[in-house]
Order: structure tokens, then sequence, then C-alpha cells
């Protein structure tokens, strides 16, 4: 059994929840990644790797909803992006389009991560689909690419 226990230390939040939310989270990416005394079956960094980019995806969508509109006519490129034209199979190029469906596809367990080694996660499969149940979005992406876009968009939000 596992016990949470709560310290009354807990910094506010100095600016806005939602800034501030992405800024502290984008560190916290950073400084798993620098981890090395984790031992390999305790490292469960792709358990922490979706939990950080699906509260990426999530806060600023919400907060930042009129802002996030901005980007319907921009398109999701590699150049600018980080999103390979490959990437999409069905559905929206467009930067909001692409937000909206990983987000849907996260929350609504539509995702599966990927391994071209049986051993090690390399890709992770984001569907949605209409509330009809028809299939409107698809995108494969490497979890390096995918965590890249995500921090575009979270820094997009923040400047």
């Amino acid at each position: 059994m596992w016990e949470i226990k709560y310290s009354n230390d807990i910094m506010m939040y100095e600016d806005k929840f939602e800034v501030e939310f992405i800024r502290r989270t984008i560190i916290l990416l950073e400084q798993y990644k620098q981890c090395k005394f984790i031992s390999r079956e305790d490292k469960y960094e792709n358990t922490l790797f979706l939990n950080m980019c699906l509260g990426l995806l999530i806060i600023p969508r919400q907060a930042y909803h009129s802002q996030l509109e901005r980007l319907k006519n921009e398109n999701a490129t590699n150049e600018f992006w980080g999103i390979p034209d490959d990437a999409i199979c069905l559905g929206t190029k467009n930067v909001y389009d692409v937000v909206r469906h990983m987000r849907n596809g996260i929350v609504h367990n539509h995702c599966e991560f990927l391994s071209e080694d049986k051993e090690n996660i390399s890709h992770i499969m984001i569907n949605d689909f209409k509330p009809n149940g028809l299939h409107n979005f698809s995108i494969k992406l490497t979890t390096q690419k995918f965590s890249e876009f995500v921090l575009l968009i979270s820094n997009y939000f923040i400047k």
C-alpha cells in the first residue's frame, strides 16, 4: 500500500497557474531526463512522460483556447512544428486540430506505445474518433518528436 504524505511547504504559484504549471512541467521533464540514479526497472519514464505531456496538452488548450484557435490556419509542418509529413495518416494538419485530436486520443485512451526493438518504446500512435465512432484522426510519432511538439506548443503559450 502506498502512503502519500503532503508537506506544508508547497510553494505557491507566483504567476498565473497555467503559465506556472507549464514552466514547472517543462523543468520536471528536464530534471527527470537527467536522473541517473533510478534503476531501469524503477524508471517509469513513459508513464511520467505521458502524464506530463498530457498535462501540457490539456492545461494550455483549456486556458488558452482563443490563443490556440489562431493556429487553425497554421499547418503542423516538419520545419516549424516537427511533425513529419508522413506522420498524419488521417485527418487535418493544422496545429489547432492536431493538438485537439492528440488530446482527445490520449484522454479517451486511444493511444498505444510501439517498439522497434521489442524492448524500448520508440513511438506513440494516437487515434481520435468522432462521437459516432468514425475514425477521424491518426498520428504516429517517435516519442522524441511527440515530446518536441508538446514542448513547442507549451512554449507558444507561455511566450
